[in-house]
C-alpha cells in the first residue's frame, strides 16, 4: 500500500489523458512520493465520491462548472470565470483553482510576444470557454463573439464578463454567418468539435478561416480538422496540447508546492501525442 500523495483526474471520459503520464513522470524526476490516476465519472456525484481519496485532482468536461457547489474556496481565477480545473484537499476542505487561465495564458505570451488582442471569437461556452473570456480581456480584447448551440445558456456568461471594455456577443451556431463576423484577431475552440469522437460542423470551419491566430483547446488528435482549415487559410496556430502542458504544469506546483520539471512533462507529452517539437 503507497504512503505517499495519491492525484487523479475526474471527467466523463478521461481514459485517453496523457495528464496521468506527464504527472507521474514529473514525481518521478523529482523523486516526489506519489502517484497520479484516471478516473472515468458518470456524473458529478459520482466524482466527488471518487475523488474522496485523492490528496488532489484535476477536472475536465463536463464537470469544470459543476464541481463549484462542493469546493469550500477558490482562488481569483476561479471566482472571476466560474469554472474549475484543479483542486487541493486541505484537512476536509476543498479548495478550487482554475489553470485553464494560467495555461492559455503562458500560450499566447509565447506566440503574441508585444502584440495585443482586439476582436476574439469562442466556439462555445462551458467553463473552458468562460477562463478564455478572461484571457482574451487580459491580453486587450474589447469584443468577445460566442459561437453556441444553445445561445440563451451561453448569456449566462455575461454574469461572469463585468469588465470595464468588453463587449461580449453570443451568437447562435444554427443561424451564424461567418461572412457577417468579418475578421478576428484570434479564434478559439473551447469545446470537443474536431477531437476523435465529436464531428467537425461546415459552419465553424468556415469561421476559423477568417481569423488571423487560430487556438484550439482539443489536442487529439494533434492536427484538428479546424487546425488544418485554419492553416491552410494562412492562420497562426496555437494547439491544445501547448495548453493542457501549461495548465498541467501549474496544476503540479499547487498540489506539490515545486516547480514543475517543464522538459520532462513536455517530453513524455510529445512521445504519447506523437509531437517530437513545437510545431508552428
Amino acid at each position: 500500500m503507497m504512503n505517499g500523495k495519491m492525484y487523479c483526474l475526474i471527467g466523463k471520459d478521461v481514459s485517453y489523458s496523457p495528464t496521468a503520464a506527464m504527472m507521474n513522470s514529473a514525481f518521478e524526476h523529482l523523486a516526489i512520493d506519489a502517484k497520479y490516476a484516471l478516473e472515468n465519472c458518470s456524473d458529478i456525484q459520482d466524482a466527488i465520491n471518487r475523488s474522496s481519496g485523492y490528496d488532489g485532482f484535476n477536472v475536465t468536461m463536463p464537470f469544470k462548472v459543476a464541481i463549484l457547489g462542493f469546493l469550500a474556496e477558490l482562488d481569483d481565477n476561479a471566482k472571476i470565470t466560474g469554472s474549475v480545473n484543479t483542486v487541493k484537499r486541505s484537512g476536509n476542505k476543498l479548495i478550487g483553482f482554475n489553470t485553464d487561465v494560467t495555461g492559455a495564458s503562458e500560450c499566447l505570451k509565447l506566440h503574441l510576444a508585444d502584440r495585443m488582442l482586439d476582436r476574439v471569437l469562442i466556439v462555445g461556452n462551458g467553463g473552458v470557454a468562460r477562463s478564455f473570456i478572461h484571457v482574451a480581456y487580459n491580453f486587450g480584447a474589447r469584443e468577445v463573439v460566442i459561437i453556441a448551440r444553445d445561445p440563451a445558456k451561453a448569456r449566462e456568461l455575461s454574469d461572469y464578463v463585468f469588465f470595464d471594455r468588453l463587449s461580449l456577443d453570443i451568437e447562435s451556431l444554427e443561424k451564424v454567418d461567418a461572412s457577417r463576423l468579418g475578421r478576428f484577431d484570434l479564434a478559439f475552440n473551447a469545446t470537443p468539435i474536431g477531437s476523435v469522437k465529436a464531428e467537425t460542423p461546415k459552419k465553424i470551419e468556415d469561421l476559423v478561416t477568417n481569423c488571423d491566430i487560430f487556438f484550439d483547446a482539443v489536442y487529439r488528435p494533434v492536427n484538428t480538422k479546424l487546425i488544418i482549415k485554419a492553416r491552410a487559410a494562412g492562420a497562426e496556430i496555437i494547439f491544445g496540447y501547448e495548453m493542457l502542458l501549461y495548465q498541467a504544469i501549474e496544476s503540479f506546483r499547487i498540489f506539490t508546492g515545486k516547480d514543475a520539471p517543464l522538459e520532462v512533462m513536455k517530453n513524455t507529452l510529445f512521445s504519447i501525442l506523437g509531437v517530437d517539437h513545437y510545431d508552428r
